[in-house]
């Protein structure tokens, strides 16, 4: 699509400045480029070579789209900073602490499981996008159990496949719902 464009443009006016467009190495490999180019005629008017430059710009823009990343990273902390000084109600803190991250990380789903230390469970008091099958099925993990659960017991993020640390209990539904890849952070 973008080749027509250009040889449109610069078929039309017989230069193009600053061309964007993806274009694929010798190796198959995509770069972002920019191309500036003219086109040369000969003494009939006809076209018979195209000259110019092409910059790759690859770099730049994988550092825009950070830039643009971070950005709506920090705004998401602002608002959340906001909610969170407006309110001392935990469960609002939470819930919309929840819908933020899952904002800003991507994730399709999300939960916030509270652990209850006499028990020894985690609890899912918090969630956003999950089917209620899901709610009801992984409502309640015992610390080491699932990745929630082993999250908690190593102290540490655990990013894991669904055959690896979910109860056979919830895998159908994980699996129902196209989930593949399970995060665990421990607050």
């Amino acid at each position: 699509e973008d080749k027509k464009i250009f040889m449109n443009e610069i078929n039309e006016k017989l230069y193009v400045k600053d061309f964007e467009c993806k274009i694929k190495k010798k190796d198959g490999t995509p770069i972002d480029v920019l191309i500036t180019a003219y086109a040369v005629k000969d003494d009939l008017g006809t076209i018979v070579q195209y000259d110019g430059m092409i910059k790759d710009i690859t770099l730049r823009k994988q550092m825009e789209e950070e830039i643009r990343q971070q950005t709506k990273e920090l705004k998401a902390l602002c608002d959340l900073s906001s909610i969170i000084n407006r309110t001392l109600d935990l469960d609002t803190a939470l819930q919309a602490s929840l819908e933020k991250v899952t904002e800003i990380t991507g994730f399709d789903i999300g939960s916030i499981f509270l652990f209850n230390e006499e028990e020894g469970l985690l609890e899912m008091k918090y969630h956003v996008d999950q089917p209620a099958s899901l709610v009801k099925e992984a409502k309640y993990f015992r610390c080491g159990e699932g990745v929630v659960g082993k999250a908690l017991e190593l102290k540490k993020t655990l990013i894991s496949h669904i055959d690896e640390h979910p109860p056979k209990r919830i895998i159908p539904f994980l699996k129902a719902e196209g989930i593949q890849i399970i995060v665990g952070i421990p607050l």
